[in-house]
């Protein structure tokens, strides 16, 4: 009897696991990235319904001259980023797509507008997207040490004394919100191979001086669940957690490892948080929360009726402004 018992307690623990594999896999493993020039799977969505504005937005920023710059993670991946540099520029935004998109299509429509407060701005592949390495997606976890390294690497090349802006949205957002707990100067060890092994500093450099984040989630293990209630209307609860199991052992991180709500109780830059009340794939409650939590210098801008990331095209006038005035 009590074999028989455990032999079904295998299975079912062995299924749930087999389960959560196929979660991980569909969900932090890389995978197929948006494509904005395909206007059938967009159908729908509310890049559909602003297709000739991003459309226009990336015009925009394919005339701009662009130079190809590449850093290293620190788990020795080649990370890439287009540089739209201009002449007397006082400062740099540093620009984080979300979730398996691309930062010429996230950033179509506002990228003019940094670049018009005197900015140069480098548009980030994040790791697994895009011309970046990468096989699995970090959820902000593994992206926020990136962000670290993409800051670093600016302040070097162009100088501590000129500003540094961190941009993001959607997943994006939550990879800047969540760089801004790297502060311990921890010298990690990266490497793709021995010869070319060399230490960094995990943290930010002084002159970030702002963070823009535009419809951020709370946590990987938060959004995953969110998702998987809106989709397979369920708890959501054991899948998430298999789903975090498989993470932890292949992709190196936990899903509960950084939670922006908590990031912004010890938070000392500056920051900008931006949410449409209407977003359907990451609730506004999220960003709201960490409004609530931010001790430092804040605006929190709710942008009626906007879907998921879209608050710029919804109220243009309000968005401008408020990035002019931070960004400037």
């Amino acid at each position: 009897m009590w074999i028989v018992v455990c032999i079904i307690v295998a299975v079912i623990f062995l299924g749930w696991l087999g389960i959560g594999y196929v979660g991980f896999k569909t969900a932090i493993c890389r995978g197929h990235e948006l494509n904005i020039n395909d206007r059938k799977t967009l159908k729908g969505t509310a890049w559909d319904q602003y297709y000739d504005e991003i459309q226009e937005g990336i015009a925009w920023i394919s005339r701009q001259e662009a130079e190809d710059v590449y850093i290293q993670s620190e788990d020795g991946l080649k990370l890439h980023g287009r540089l739209l540099d201009q002449p007397g520029a006082k400062g740099t935004v540093l620009m984080f797509h979300g979730y398996r998109t691309h930062p010429e299509v996230d950033f179509s429509a506002s990228s003019h507008v940094y670049y018009e407060c005197g900015n140069r701005i480098v548009h980030i592949d994040q790791r697994a997207a895009g011309e970046s390495e990468g096989k699995y997606i970090g959820f902000g976890v593994l992206e926020s040490r990136d962000c670290c390294l993409w800051a670093q690497y600016i302040a070097k090349r162009f100088g501590t004394d000129q500003k540094i802006i961190l941009a993001g949205l959607s997943m994006g957002a939550s990879t800047v919100l969540m760089a801004s707990a790297h502060h311990d100067n921890k010298m990690v060890q990266i490497s793709s191979s021995p010869e070319k092994s060399m230490k960094v500093c995990m943290t930010l450099p002084e002159n970030v001086t702002g963070i823009v984040a535009d419809s951020a989630f709370s946590s990987p293990y938060d959004i995953i669940k969110k998702r998987i209630q809106t989709t397979y209307h369920c708890k959501g609860t054991l899948l998430t957690v298999a789903i975090g199991i498989w993470s932890c052992i292949l992709a190196h991180y936990s899903l509960k490892e950084l939670s922006v709500p908590e990031v912004m109780k010890t938070n000392t830059i500056p920051v900008l948080l931006v949410h449409g009340t209407a977003d359907s794939n990451v609730p506004v409650e999220m960003t709201i929360m960490a409004a609530k939590n931010c001790r430092t210098t804040k605006k929190l801008l709710l942008v009626d009726g906007a879907e998921h990331g879209t608050g710029y095209l919804v109220d243009n006038a309000a968005y401008t402004q408020a990035l002019r005035e931070f960004c400037s």
